[in-house]
């Protein structure tokens, strides 16, 4: 299955609707079953607000797509469920491998087809390639 999530710039009006309490983590159970879940995220910097109340589950074979003007939110998302940035409140559980290749061009070989980038990026981490195709 196949989904996208967009994230925009909200209005400070359609801020104010939006914000409330974020569960405590003892209050969201962790299922085992799905390997990223996102619940409630709000990233703040300083006065600007990156994230706000993201909430999704990626249950395991699922793509998700992460679509965006730029300044909405993906790379800070991105980070957040790689581990690489904190939320300001809420959580980003995930079971299993993540890793984080963000910045535009990284680890990416334009001679090569995108399956072809993750074979190769994939080695490189140690990820044999009957792993890799198990996901493909």
């Amino acid at each position: 299955m196949k989904r996208f999530l967009k994230l925009g710039k909200r209005s400070k009006k359609k801020q104010a609707e939006t914000e409330g309490e974020s569960p405590s983590e003892s209050d969201v159970p962790i299922d085992e079953g799905i390997p990223v879940s996102v619940q409630s995220v709000t990233k703040s910097f300083g006065n600007f607000c990156a994230l706000q109340n993201v909430s999704f589950d990626l249950a395991k074979g699922e793509c998700l797509g992460i679509i965006g003007l730029n300044g909405a939110g993906k790379s800070t998302l991105l980070r957040i469920i790689s581990g690489a940035l904190k939320p300001t409140s809420g959580r980003a559980t995930t079971h299993g491998r993540v890793v984080a290749m963000l910045e535009l061009g990284t680890g990416f070989n334009p001679d090569y087809t995108g399956l072809e980038n993750i074979y190769m990026n994939a080695s490189i981490l140690g990820v044999p390639r009957k792993v890799t195709q198990i996901w493909h």
